[in-house]
């Protein structure tokens, strides 16, 4: 079984690599949505936005990409054992290749869209807080930039700790499936106070392979229960996959050969 503190360590380390990356990009975007808006106004502040996510999606492509291929490998690694007389029997691609480009193409860069329209929908509220109160250009220039420079931090956080948990745990599910192993699955939370309640209480919960979990709303009060492949599902409401931080092992059940 892979520990939990083992997988958090890996992640954090992925993660902290992108985080001051995306917080100069916040910044640079501040900057030149104020460029923007003092040359052209509005349509000046937003024609920012493409290279934005032409930049955010440079620096998401490699974390996501070294997610799913150090968890994938990690998977496989932990079935060594079982894995070693298939792995002579048969020259098994490395799944990871797979992962990669599909992640990307199903989920990646429409996280990418999601993140550049809040970065839109920050710019043009601080338009609209000043234009309000009608302020002078140079003022709303100066809102924009302060806007975006006060998320940056949060914002940076948030994306890179919730983009690596969901493609480490995509990874760690195509690396198991590779074994070609009959594997359950079980969800093991990060046992400590920033655990959502719901989360907690899947403590030991186990599951096949092909199977779902079910989750219970991720804190009491909340309606946001939702069945999950795993933790960090993308289809699964917000509420239950940002900055959760909690992880999958696997247990052999049998060979997945005819015996």
């Amino acid at each position: 079984m892979i520990a939990i503190t083992v997988q958090n360590r890996l992640m954090d380390i992925i993660e902290r690599r992108a985080m001051p990356r995306l917080a100069r990009e916040f910044v640079r975007l501040g900057r030149a949505s104020a460029k923007g808006y003092r040359d052209g106004g509005p349509p000046g502040a937003l024609s920012a936005l493409p290279e934005h996510a032409k930049n955010i999606t440079d620096i998401l492509t490699p974390l996501w990409s070294e997610s799913i291929k150090t968890f994938g490998h990690l998977a496989v690694d932990s079935m060594e054992k079982s894995w070693a007389p298939l792995r002579e029997e048969k020259a098994l691609p490395d799944p990871t290749e797979v992962a990669i480009v599909e992640w990307i193409a199903r989920w990646g860069l429409g996280h990418v869209k999601d993140i550049v329209g809040t970065s839109q929908a920050l710019i043009l509220e601080s338009i609209t807080q000043a234009v309000v109160t009608d302020a002078s250009v140079a003022s709303v220039s100066q809102s924009i930039q302060q806007t975006m420079t006060s998320v940056s931090r949060h914002r940076s956080v948030t994306i890179a700790r919730t983009e690596t948990h969901g493609a480490a745990m995509y990874g760690s599910e195509a690396g198991a499936r590779s074994t070609e192993l009959t594997l359950a699955k079980e969800w093991r939370p990060a046992e400590d106070s920033r655990t959502r309640s719901g989360h907690a209480s899947m403590l030991d919960t186990r599951v096949g392979l092909d199977s779902k979990f079910s989750v219970p709303p991720s804190t009491e009060g909340a309606d946001d229960r939702a069945v999950m492949d795993r933790p960090g599902d993308p289809t699964a409401p917000a509420g239950q996959v940002i900055n959760c931080r909690c992880v999958l092992t696997y247990t052999e059940v049998s060979y997945g050969q005819d015996q």
